[in-house]
């Protein structure tokens, strides 16, 4: 299964839905399996449009989910190209093909928290144990491939949840020599 292809009868069960437009498409992790109490076999990220489910991530049978969608269908995500190995980010436009955006410099997992109507992407960038638990905002702008790193208010973490279509984004940072909860 490849980024944008259906799955076989179209249906597919949206486990951990994440976020939905005004045009009820749906996007989240998706299971595949129909045996009560039986593991499936994979988790991908996952776009319901119209009762048919499609794989959005670009490589498929790894862990993946979809995180927002805007209201054009373009769909952000973050998926493992292989067991253990580093997370990628991803995005699904609204011609149906999928982007693999690729790790951070800084390695970590980009969990997409926003997306505005010119698939400008933010998020938060959650780093490896070895970096002591640190978050940080980050951009990838519509179009665009290059994963941003945004500056933050000094302290130790911060993400980004919404970016607006005048590209402001908002979100929440610690403060230097602030408490990290």
């Amino acid at each position: 299964a490849l980024g944008g292809q259906p799955l076989p009868g179209g249906e597919l069960p949206i486990d951990d839905p994440r976020a939905l437009n005004d045009s009820l498409q749906l996007v989240g992790r998706g299971y595949s399996g129909t045996q009560v109490g039986v593991p499936p076999p994979w988790n991908e990220a996952v776009l319901l449009s119209s009762g048919q489910a499609t794989i959005v991530q670009p490589i498929g049978g790894q862990a993946g989910t979809a995180t927002v969608i805007n209201s054009a269908g373009v769909v952000a995500g973050h998926y493992q190209v292989a067991t253990d190995g580093p997370v990628h980010l991803f995005r699904y436009d609204e011609n149906g093909m999928t982007t693999d955006l690729g790790t951070s410099a800084t390695g970590g997992t980009p969990v997409p928290l926003g997306i505005n109507a010119a698939g400008t992407i933010v998020g938060v960038l959650e780093l490896p144990e070895s970096a002591a638990g640190e978050r940080l905002s980050f951009r990838v702008r519509g179009g665009g491939s290059a994963l941003e790193v945004l500056p933050d208010l000094g302290g130790s973490w911060s993400l980004a949840s919404d970016v607006n279509d005048l590209e402001q984004v908002v979100g929440t940072s610690s403060l230097p020599g602030a408490p990290d909860t």
